[in-house]
């Protein structure tokens, strides 16, 4: 028996991978790393293992109610059509059975044929006062359908729902709450998950707070929202035209607008899986794709950005590109590179198509190469200020570069005015990812998000297909504008630089900059002269937290492993 569990855990722990597919030649790497994984004490729960996420979920307790000096009405808009009639009552009585109880529920059928939808809206029109039915002469869809509803409204806030769809019994009180936190909060998102139709709880989306370059991604936002009603009314509701990405569309609207996004970073809202919806797969709904890609393209067109968007796979995530009118110069800097690695990365950059660039080493046997500066310095902000570019590249180690665009893409990013550092997904040996973002801690300083992924990887909800914000990035391959640069003061030197470059994105982020993973890009890493953070020094470590709270990494979920990115912590020692 001991054995056949042996095994089943090595099986269980390649589909965590998401591939089984390894070369032969590294199955001896990967055996030791699952000795040590099955040995040790498991300190996670995979959210996509259903048995594992419910247990987690039974662990949850309802937030601990306080009195509210506001009570806000908050109403609920819900289009409904052909709705089975015990989907519909769930959501009603989910709502009905809140334990904040200021609300009212207005509903917009639209023109359903099913006359036991009708019989239920009628039902529970009659049941209570605050639920009100306008009954449409004619379909017209979503988008018009929930328009309907919101001219019923009375509330200082519109919270919006599917007709088919389930609460928490604290959902509304915890939006009622922030609103009395923050006075000037105008836009309301929480954690989700869904529901099978078994009734199990599955696939939980544990979300960051609001990242402006990660949503223009997709539509990560998605339920439990609540809108200030007088932000919907500047941005104009929905609009039929983007049809199966109508609340895509209205979030980007609102976004651009809103003064303050707050993020609830619980499972507020079970999305249900009934067959045929969206829910249950976008391929049912291919139109949305395309509308999702025009709403992101008509956010650029309204912030007068110039730049074009493309889809990658076919679901609904899209990569922005920006464009420049001239392609500025770029002062790449090499350190802990041998050599040789020197000259060949110098070799590949001249293989890229971008040519407005130098390149800075400490080999003095490189003077004669084009577009090549020596200088015998090992300080990382004196080999900056010999820089004459606008944006600095720091390359780490030997690394080879596919992408023949990849810093044409990166200034891109790197020139908007709130980006701090950029950079693409790190490889190393047989194709896996060795970093695709940093997840930040006290405890552990960071860990490498999506580590040992195969480079096939679509990533947590499309994680590894778009651009998307982390508070830092790997310091193998980052770039960042001179002028931010010296805005935050440059990098420390009394740590060593894996922790100084972590440092050098905080302050970017303090000055409410984003640093951003170009998660279409990627460099190869072959030989790593990167210290690792068992080798680094506690007191070190210890300077790092002394100036920043670590575990407030508000581009990851705190629901999840700091050591285990994207699995369920169970370790009462690592929160």
């Amino acid at each position: 028996m001991k054995i056949f569990s042996f095994f089943k855990n090595v099986v269980v722990l390649m589909w965590q991978r998401h591939h089984f597919l390894i070369p032969p030649k590294y199955w001896k790497k990967y055996f030791c790393s699952f000795i040590r994984k099955i040995n040790n004490k498991r300190e996670y729960l995979n959210p996509f293992v259903v048995k594992e996420y419910n247990t987690w979920l039974k662990t949850k307790t309802n937030v601990k109610e306080v009195s509210l000096a506001y009570k806000p009405l908050i109403s609920f808009v819900i289009p409904v059509y052909n709705i089975e009639p015990e989907y519909l009552k769930d959501c009603l009585e989910s709502i009905l059975n809140q334990s904040y109880q200021n609300f009212e529920i207005c509903l917009a059928d639209d023109k359903s044929t099913n006359p036991d939808t009708i019989k239920t809206l009628k039902e529970y029109e009659s049941k209570d006062s605050r639920i009100k039915v306008n009954y449409r002469k004619e379909n017209g869809h979503i988008s018009k359908a929930t328009n309907t509803a919101l001219e019923m409204v009375t509330g200082d806030y519109v919270a919006l729902m599917d007709d088919d769809d389930i609460l928490t019994v604290d959902a509304l009180y915890q939006v009622a709450w922030a609103i009395n936190k923050y006075k000037d909060i105008d836009f309301i998102y929480s954690d989700e998950d869904k529901q099978d139709m078994d009734g199990n709880y599955c696939e939980p989306h544990f979300k960051p707070d609001f990242s402006e370059y990660s949503f223009n991604g997709g539509n990560y936002i998605c339920h439990f929202t609540a809108i200030k009603k007088s932000l919907l009314d500047e941005v104009g509701g929905f609009r039929h035209e983007y049809v199966g990405a109508q609340d895509f569309d209205l979030f980007l609207r609102c976004t651009e607008k809103a003064k303050h996004i707050y993020h609830i970073p619980e499972i507020l809202y079970h999305w249900r899986k009934v067959p045929g919806s969206t829910a249950d797969t976008i391929g049912n709904k291919n139109y949305a794709i395309e509308n999702g890609k025009k709403a992101v393209e008509e956010s650029l067109k309204r912030k007068g950005i110039d730049g074009y968007v493309t889809v990658p796979i076919k679901t609904t995530h899209y990569i922005v590109h920006y464009n420049l009118p001239v392609m500025p110069k770029i002062s790449v800097i090499m350190i802990d590179n041998s050599k040789s690695s020197a000259i060949k990365n110098i070799r590949k950059f001249k293989d890229l198509n971008y040519k407005n660039l130098e390149i800075i080493v400490n080999y003095k046997e490189l003077r004669g190469y084009e577009n090549v500066i020596f200088s015998s310095e090992t300080d990382i902000n004196k080999l900056i200020s010999l820089a004459k570019g606008e944006y600095i590249l720091i390359v780490s180690g030997k690394i080879s570069i596919k992408n023949a665009d990849i810093l044409k893409e990166m200034v891109g990013y790197a020139s908007r005015d709130n980006v701090g550092v950029v950079g693409p997904k790190i490889y190393h040996y047989g194709k896996m990812i060795k970093s695709a973002g940093l997840i930040l801690s006290n405890k552990y300083i960071y860990s490498d998000a999506f580590k040992d992924y195969f480079n096939d990887s679509y990533g947590l909800y499309g994680r590894l297909l778009v651009p998307y914000n982390y508070s830092a990035l790997s310091d193998v391959f980052m770039m960042f504008s001179r002028r931010k640069y010296d805005e935050v003061g440059g990098f420390r030197n009394d740590v060593n630089f894996v922790l100084s470059s972590i440092d050098f994105c905080l302050k970017l982020i303090s000055k409410n900059y984003q640093n951003i993973l170009l998660s279409y890009l990627y460099v190869y890493q072959k030989d790593n002269k990167r210290i690792q953070l068992y080798q680094m020094l506690e007191s070190e470590k210890d300077i790092l937290r002394a100036s920043w709270n670590l575990d407030d990494d508000k581009y990851y979920n705190n629901n999840l492993s700091k050591l285990y990115p994207f699995m369920l912590g169970v370790d009462d020692n690592e929160k």
